[in-house]
């Protein structure tokens, strides 16, 4: 954390941390943690009550603001609207399957369908990573198979991924919002846009600015995520259920069959299943350092939920 531990800053101001918050944050620099970082650790966690949600915000705005005034940090991220209990409740308290419908809705609300629009299809459909989609060169897309060919493993397009990836192709402007400081007033830039490194299928804003073209990506990305109102964990594990149902036959007795070992367990080198493994592997989610997301069960509940609610 650079000069300051977590542990320093809670001695020198008297912080004390629920055990349920710190053990989110024990290993992160909250020094350099952004709101958007904030917003995905609470909805990462269990579902709270309000009472909680706010307690743990006046605890951390109140540290915030104890080292905003003593000049160890510029801003407090919890000075953010998105940081608002309401805003976080209303994320947390979603079902944590995040349906083709959810998708479709978040990206027509999107400012950037085009953009953002492929991005969150991208990991909806099994793109791993930002730096997985950030490495992904035009050669490795095929839009004759509709295969994406990444390092260590390979996705198919649906209809609406690969109608986002040719718009996606296709773009070369994109609107940004510049906020100019120490002006009551918001000024809108429309910036070019460049590949990232020759061959890209990435494009970033042409900032003379940028030093490492992926850290304007990754913050973009993670712009566009949080407005989703999902994680990306949250949207790439609805996507590998999605993918083990269409493996059924899009039959919910097979998937059950299919699931009914292993929904007591949290990760693939706990799972017992040689079928599950297989497709976790044929979606790229089970190899030695890649693990499905937690709560697993909690998934497998919504999705069955929503299920028998569309039949």
């Amino acid at each position: 954390m650079g000069k300051y531990t977590l542990f320093d800053l809670c001695s020198k101001y008297d912080c004390d941390i629920p055990k349920n918050l710190l053990s989110a944050i024990e290993n992160r620099d909250i020094l350099k943690m952004t709101d958007i970082e904030w917003f995905d650790v609470f909805i990462n966690m269990k579902k709270m009550q309000r009472i909680t949600v706010d307690k743990y915000i006046r605890i951390m705005s109140n540290l915030y603001d104890s080292c905003f005034k003593d000049d160890i940090i510029s801003k407090n991220p919890f000075d953010s609207i998105i940081l608002k209990s309401e805003n976080i409740l209303a994320s947390m308290n979603k079902d944590i399957y995040v349906s083709p419908e959810d998708i479709d809705n978040c990206i027509e609300c999107l400012p950037d369908k085009i953009y953002g629009g492929c991005l969150v299809r991208l990991f909806y459909e099994g793109a791993q990573s930002k730096n997985d989609i950030f490495n992904l060169t035009l050669d490795k897309i095929d839009l004759v198979t509709r295969k994406i060919y990444f390092d260590n493993y390979t996705i198919s397009m649906s209809d609406k991924l690969y109608k986002a990836i040719v718009d996606y192709n296709d773009l070369e402007d994109y609107s940004r919002e510049i906020v100019i400081k120490k002006h009551d007033y918001r000024d809108v830039k429309l910036l070019p846009l460049k590949q990232a490194y020759e061959n890209s299928f990435v494009k970033i804003l042409d900032e003379s600015n940028a030093v490492d073209n992926f850290v304007p990506f990754q913050n973009l990305c993670k712009r566009i995520i949080s407005k989703t109102g999902f994680t990306q964990a949250r949207i790439y594990t609805s996507g590998l259920i999605n993918f083990l149902y269409s493996k059924c036959d899009d039959s919910l007795s097979k998937f059950e069959e299919l699931v009914e070992e292993n929904d007591k367990y949290k990760t693939p080198n706990d799972l017992t299943s040689e079928l599950f493994k297989q497709y976790a592997n044929e979606y790229g989610a089970y190899d030695d350092k890649r693990m499905l997301k937690y709560r697993y069960q909690d998934y497998i509940r919504d999705f069955k939920q929503y299920i028998i609610g569309r039949s």
